[in-house]
């Protein structure tokens, strides 16, 4: 069979697509994943069939931040219409391209990261969401929005069934997700992972020279991180007796940090797969990844969510007892460091989180949910 799967342009959407993506591509079927050219060398770096579709997230962000905005609009006008123009109108690009692209080689299954709309335009045996974290409040409504914005561009999608309809795959356990809402009707869960370990994948010396017991990891994701906005965590924890290794990202530039003291490591990149093991605690946006790569590893979080599904992942990590929650108008460097000595010390926090490790090991592996999806096309 072939399988096609679709991203915006953005690492931490299309990733935890991939071991459906590996399951897919073991059992023999072929595989594209189609996204935007900011994750392409990702991509490619892994072996995968890689499609450049639609714009890149300069672009999109360019377009979010010139959009047309009313002097009194609403912080839930401003959230729509934001969310219009990062998701839905680059949707538009990226659904013509796939068009053309699929016209030889039409899949049997479409696989959709849940903010991904372009996909729904391509004709298939069987369309599946994939979920990133936990729910966004009022998620299918605004999914169901976004559809029809680009619809009144584009015409009628080839998938037509109701996004509370769509088969939903799901990588946080239901522990993790909120109790009150549940907005599809069709769940399939899987096991997320916390990233793959290449051959050549290794943690540098200078993490294993650190010279404390406990290890806390700070990671602001790839949206929000700057050398400004690491000052102030960075601040904060340093000041700990424990060792601090922060990933800043390809795009910031680790000199910018400065001297650090020898308890510090700053690195573009490590494989979570291998640090988050040797992690006591995680300071970091509350990414869907992040959080689901600590607590696969049953590691508690101190979560300081910006913005779109942080606070909903951010919200739950605090609900189900595995970390804290510091709000943009709770946060300073008094504050982190507080909720980090918090988690590191109180045994409720590890003990929480190590709960949700065990409820993330029961959840399907991929290759299970592949066979799930073939049975549904054939």
């Amino acid at each position: 069979m072939r399988f096609l799967f679709t991203s915006n342009p953005l690492v931490g959407h299309w990733l935890p697509m991939l071991p459906l993506a590996r399951a897919a591509e073991a059992a023999g079927h072929e595989v594209v994943v189609a996204a935007g050219p900011d994750v392409l060398a990702d991509i490619d770096r892994r072996g995968l069939t890689a499609w450049s579709i639609g714009p890149d997230l300069a672009t999109i962000q360019a377009g979010v931040r010139d959009r047309p905005r009313a002097a009194n609009e609403t912080d839930g006008a401003r959230s729509v219409g934001d969310g219009l123009a990062m998701f839905a109108s680059p949707a538009i690009d990226r659904a013509r391209e796939l068009v053309v692209r699929t016209a030889n080689w039409l899949p049997d299954v479409v696989v959709q990261e849940i903010y991904e709309l372009a996909g729904a335009y391509v004709p298939a045996r069987v369309h599946v969401l994939h979920g990133l974290g936990a729910h966004y409040p009022g998620f299918v409504a605004l999914r169901e929005l976004a559809l029809g914005f680009v619809g009144s561009t584009l015409g009628p999608a080839a998938w037509r069934t109701p996004v509370a309809d769509t088969p939903y795959i799901d990588p946080f356990p239901p522990m993790l997700q909120s109790q009150d809402d549940r907005p599809f009707n069709d769940v399939l869960g899987v096991r997320p992972d916390a990233g793959e370990v290449g051959p050549d994948d290794v943690l540098p010396p200078s993490v294993g020279q650190l010279p404390y017991e406990r290890t806390v990891y700070l990671t602001l994701g790839t949206l929000f991180n700057s050398t400004e906005r690491f000052a102030m965590p960075l601040d904060a924890l340093q000041e700990l007796a424990v060792n601090v290794v922060l990933t800043c990202g390809y795009g910031v530039d680790k000199a910018a940090f400065g001297p650090l003291p020898p308890h510090v490591v700053v690195e573009a990149y490590l494989p979570q797969a291998l640090l988050l093991p040797t992690c006591s605690a995680v300071v970091c946006h509350a990414g869907a990844g992040t959080v689901i790569g600590a607590l696969a590893n049953g590691v508690p979080l101190v979560c300081l969510p910006r913005g779109a599904d942080q606070f909903g992942n951010a919200d739950q990590v605090s609900r189900t007892g595995a970390g804290i929650t510091l709000r943009p108008d709770e946060v300073s460097a008094d504050s982190i460091r507080d909720a980090c000595r918090r988690v590191l010390d109180d045994a409720s926090y590890a003990a929480a989180a190590s709960a949700l490790q065990d409820e993330i090991a029961l959840l399907p592996d991929a290759s299970a949910v592949l066979k799930e999806l073939v049975r549904r096309a054939g």
